[in-house]
């Protein structure tokens, strides 16, 4: 789709009327600029459990207050963030839209250590608009 980010994705087949995954693609790696001009980073390519980062972000075209971000390991469903998610108002409380903006992402201390993302959602959904380049938590 146009707009879509760069990054490393796989196409899922689901069994009928559910979200059971029945066969997967290898890993389809997409590059290149983003359409749309939209843009998430991140502040670091490593960091420790406890510690935070900073995730980036410009272009959201339609922002609104409930655009929002989480922290994934790649390849997991939109809903396994794990509670580890804010709002771009940078808390979990829906305030302003931004188009562009910064927050502090806490790294819980009980996060597993690996290869994590940042991912930027559509408002109020699962759907993502961007992902962040890999995060390694040691």
């Amino acid at each position: 789709p146009v707009g879509l980010a760069s990054g490393t994705y796989e196409v899922r087949l689901h069994a009928a009327s559910s979200w059971t995954a029945i066969a997967r693609s290898g890993p389809i790696a997409i590059s290149g600029s983003v359409a749309s001009g939209l843009t998430l980073s991140i502040n670091t390519a490593t960091a420790t459990r406890g510690s935070s980062v900073t995730v980036s972000w410009s272009g959201i075209v339609n922002a609104a207050p409930t655009n929002w971000i989480g922290l994934y390991v790649p390849g997991a469903a939109s809903w396994a963030h794990n509670g580890n998610w804010m709002y771009v108002s940078c808390s979990k409380t829906a305030v302003a839209a931004r188009v562009s903006g910064n927050c502090t992402v806490p790294l819980p201390s009980s996060l597993a250590p690996g290869s994590y993302q940042m991912r930027l959602h559509a408002p109020a959904s699962w759907t993502a608009i961007a992902t962040s380049a890999p995060l390694v938590v040691q």
